[in-house]
C-alpha cells in the first residue's frame, strides 16, 4: 500500500504536498492499471528522477554556463553560445523547446516547459494531457499525478513494467536514457519498500473440491479490451506511422477501417487474431519501428486486382470506358457534321436538326458534348490512377 511513511522511506527529501497527493491518489493510481507491486515499483522509480526525488513538479531550467554545454552540447558548442542562456530559465526554455513538440508561437517553449510528475513538455503533450489552456495547473501536486497517470496509461507503460524493463520505460517516458541510472537505483529501493499494490486486495477464490470435466471448464479469460479514446487514438497514430494508412485519421473511435487495420496488423505480427486493442497489441506497436512491408502482388496490382480490392475503382473504370465511347462517337459525328454540312446533297437531311438548334450549328453542340465527355474521361482516369496507387502502396485497405 502507498503510505506516507513508505514514500518518505523511498524519497527522504520528498515534499509534503507531493507525498499527500500520492497517498490520496491511490485509487487513481489503481484505476490507471497500476494494480500489481511490480507496476507500482516501476511507476515510482520513473517519477523519482522526473521530480528530483519527489521534490518538485516543475522543470528546473536554471543552468550554469558549464552545465548548459554538458546537457546540450550541440546547441551550445561554445561558452559564448551558452552565456546568454546561463541562469536565464525563460530564454533557455524558448531556445531548446521552441519550434518543436507542438510549440509554434513565440514564448511557447517557456509556457509549455516541463511540469507534472512525468515532466509533460511541449504544447502537443499538454494538449494530449488536457491542459493546453491551463498549463500552470500541472504544478498542483494532484493534477501533476493525474497527468503522469494519463501518460502512463496512454503509452502502454503497464505492459512494459510487466516485462520488468526499466530501460524501455525510461525511453518511453524521457525519449532516451537520461536519468536511467537514477531510475535503476530508485527501482532497487522501490522493490524493497512497495511490496503491495495500491489497490485493495481481492479476496482469494477457494479452489473447487474436484476438477470440473473438460467439457464444462470455463474458457480462458480473454485479454482486457482497451476502449479509452485516448489510447485508441494513440494506436491509430502508431498504425499510420508504420504505413497502415488505411486506418484513416486518428479519431479515438474504432470503426470498420480501424478494426480491419488492427486485424491486418495482428496477422502481420503473428499476434492472436482479432479486431480489438489490448495490452499485447499496444506493447507490440510501442516497440515496432519497422515500416509496413507491401507484398509484391499488391505493389504490382493490375486494374483487375485494384477493382477487386477497391469496388469504387470499378465504377470509375466503367465511367471512363463509357465516357470514352461517348466522347469518341460525338467527336466523329461533330467532324462528320462539319464536313458534310458543306456538301449540298446532305444539307437537306441536316437542315431540320440545325433548325432545332436555332442559329447554333449542331456540330457545335456535339463538340460541346465531346468536350464534356473528355473532361469526365480525364477526371475518372485520374481517380482510377489515385486509387490504383493507394492499393499498391497500402494506403487503401
Amino acid at each position: 500500500m502507498l503510505t506516507a511513511d513508505r514514500i518518505r522511506k523511498f524519497a527522504p527529501a520528498a515534499r509534503a504536498d507531493i507525498v499527500k497527493a500520492l497517498v490520496d491518489g491511490a485509487p487513481e493510481i489503481a484505476a490507471a492499471g497500476i494494480t500489481t507491486p511490480l507496476r507500482l515499483q516501476h511507476f515510482m522509480a520513473q517519477i523519482y528522477p522526473e521530480t528530483g526525488g519527489l521534490k518538485f513538479v516543475e522543470e528546473n531550467l536554471r543552468y550554469s554556463e558549464k552545465r548548459l554545454r554538458e546537457v546540450w552540447p550541440s546547441r551550445f558548442p561554445t561558452a559564448a553560445a551558452a552565456r546568454p542562456f546561463a541562469n536565464n530559465p525563460e530564454a533557455l526554455a524558448n531556445k531548446v523547446y521552441g519550434g518543436r513538440l507542438g510549440n509554434k508561437k513565440p514564448g511557447d517553449g517557456w509556457r509549455y516547459r516541463g511540469r507534472g510528475m512525468m515532466q509533460t513538455t511541449g504544447r502537443s503533450n499538454y494538449r494530449a494531457a488536457g491542459y493546453e489552456d491551463r498549463p500552470d495547473d500541472l504544478t498542483i501536486p494532484d493534477v501533476a499525478l493525474n497527468s503522469a497517470l494519463k501518460f502512463w496509461k496512454d503509452n502502454g507503460c503497464n505492459a512494459i513494467a510487466d516485462r520488468d524493463d526499466v530501460a524501455a520505460l525510461r525511453k518511453r517516458i524521457n525519449g532516451g536514457t537520461h536519468g536511467l541510472k537514477d531510475a535503476r537505483d530508485a527501482l532497487a529501493k522501490a522493490r524493497r519498500i512497495f511490496t503491495e499494490s495500491p489497490a485493495p486486495a481481492r479476496p482469494q477464490r477457494q479452489p473447487d473440491p474436484a476438477p470440473a470435466p473438460a467439457e464444462s471448464r470455463p474458457a480462458p479469460a480473454e485479454p482486457a479490451t482497451i476502449t479509452d479514446p485516448h489510447q485508441i487514438r494513440l494506436v491509430q497514430t502508431w498504425l499510420r506511422n508504420l504505413g497502415y494508412t488505411e486506418v484513416g485519421t486518428p479519431d479515438g473511435k474504432i470503426g470498420p477501417f480501424t478494426r480491419a487495420t488492427i486485424s491486418a496488423y495482428r496477422a502481420a505480427k503473428g499476434l492472436p487474431a482479432g479486431e480489438h486493442i489490448d495490452d499485447e497489441l499496444v506493447l507490440t506497436l510501442a516497440k515496432d519501428t519497422e515500416p509496413r512491408v507491401i507484398a509484391p502482388e499488391r505493389a504490382n496490382a493490375d486494374s483487375a486486382k485494384v477493382q477487386e480490392v477497391a469496388p469504387e475503382a470499378r465504377q470509375t473504370w466503367r465511367a471512363k470506358v463509357w465516357s470514352g465511347i461517348v466522347g469518341f462517337g460525338a467527336s466523329v459525328i461533330a467532324v462528320g457534321q462539319g464536313v458534310i454540312g458543306y456538301i449540298q446533297p446532305a444539307r437537306e437531311y441536316i437542315q431540320p436538326v440545325q433548325d432545332l438548334a436555332s442559329d447554333v450549328p449542331s456540330w457545335v453542340w456535339l463538340a460541346a458534348v465531346a468536350g464534356v465527355a473528355f473532361y469526365i474521361w480525364r477526371s475518372t482516369s485520374k481517380a482510377n490512377a489515385v486509387i490504383t496507387e493507394a492499393v499498391q502502396t497500402g494506403a487503401r485497405r
